[in-house]
């Protein structure tokens, strides 16, 4: 069974970092909830607002993340290109309250240069199904290289289709690029069993062991949780889940 990101995972770094609005030695909190949006907590986030939800003019929306919009085909690619989301060379942007929040690879967490480093990327941290984090360099018959997701554009990149009780994106209202699957939206994905090396939750086994990664292209962070999450994992009103 594959569960919806619905909490946080852990990333354990060798500084002392601000997340969640808590500066915690060694520990730096990521949120792989695919449910929120800009939330009130420093935070890794997969997504953002929702086409057509909420009062905003469409194309321009700041609203559409929470759990009644789970299912919603035309969520915005914090990370694609065609999104001005102001992330800076980290992946990560500041919102209207002041907090520091991650979209993808966080960069500095590990050597995220394939072509330079000797060895596979080390644990990251942990989601809340217990399966470890990896960054994104891999072993592949002796020599590093990217790990590669499974998720291709659509049709490629053709026309999107509509959506039974949603309103298609259009090119040209608000600052929708093209009516094509062009990566603006999350739903212009879809998950092709072996198109590369991870499973439709952005994970695989090595060595025996199962783990996720982090990857250069779309769902960049988890895509889903191939465990059982933990409530512990939760966060709170006011901070990160109690170590």
């Amino acid at each position: 069974m594959r569960y919806r990101l619905r909490t946080t995972f852990r990333v354990f770094t060798t500084g002392l970092i601000t997340s969640l609005g808590i500066a915690v030695p060694a520990v730096a909190w990521f949120d792989g909830r695919a449910t929120v949006c800009e939330s009130a907590h420093a935070v890794l986030e997969e997504i953002a607002e929702a086409y057509d939800v909420g009062d905003d003019a469409l194309g321009s929306e700041m609203i559409g993340c929470g759990d009644d919009q789970l299912d919603h085909p035309w969520r915005y690619d914090a990370m694609s290109p065609l999104n001005n989301f102001g992330t800076d060379i980290h992946n990560a942007h500041v919102q209207p309250d002041g907090m520091y929040h991650y979209h993808a690879d966080p960069v500095a967490v590990f050597e995220n240069d394939c072509t330079t480093v000797a060895s596979a990327s080390p644990v990251i941290g942990f989601a809340a199904d217990g399966f470890p984090v990896f960054g994104s360099c891999i072993t592949d018959n002796g020599s590093i290289r990217s790990a590669q997701s499974s998720y291709q554009l659509k049709d490629d990149g053709g026309p999107r289709q509509d959506v039974a009780g949603y309103t298609t994106p259009t090119a040209g209202t608000g600052d929708i690029s093209s009516a094509n699957y062009d990566g603006q939206f999350r739903g212009d994905y879809e998950y092709v069993d072996g198109a590369g090396d991870l499973d439709e939750c952005n994970g695989m086994t090595v060595d025996g062991q199962y783990g996720y990664y982090i990857t250069p292209s779309y769902p960049w962070v988890l895509a889903c949780y191939s465990g059982t999450p933990d409530s512990s994992f939760n966060p709170t009103e006011t901070g990160p889940p109690p170590r």
